[in-house]
């Protein structure tokens, strides 16, 4: 009897199925300071921002962008880019020349746009498996 209660256990356990992770959240966190412009912070409240991903440094065209509020307080705002407008959208993240620009309260783009870097992910996805991709 004890034999059967263990093999009922064991045949539980190894049918227990174990799901892996179902991906990666496809947005990406940012998080910044807005002053004005004899360098206080602006007041706090919601601001309209407006974020759009070019693959040049300045001037073109935008290839991705999103406009809400956003929350700034001690001049400090956090957000994520794409929970408005989905990522990736038209973006491909496979280059190295990928900037953000930003318009705070409807004055303008900043300059210069930031330029993204590489993130925990991309390194670990430039390997599958321990290969080179």
């Amino acid at each position: 009897m004890l034999g059967f209660f263990l093999l009922t256990i064991a045949s539980f356990i190894i049918a227990t199925d174990i799901d892996a992770a179902t991906g990666i959240n496809q947005q990406i966190s940012f998080q910044g300071k807005v002053v004005n412009a004899n360098g206080t912070n602006v007041a706090n409240g919601s601001y309209t921002f407006v974020f759009s991903l070019y693959t040049v440094s300045s001037g073109g065209s935008n290839i991705w962008t999103e406009s809400k509020s956003v929350t700034v307080t001690d001049g400090i705002f956090q957000t994520n880019l794409g929970d408005t407008t989905t990522l990736p959208g038209s973006v491909d993240f496979n280059t190295d020349n990928i900037y953000l620009g930003i318009n705070f309260n409807a004055d303008g783009e900043m300059s210069p746009r930031v330029r993204f870097t590489a993130a925990p992910y991309a390194f670990n996805a430039k390997k599958v498996g321990g290969l080179t991709v």
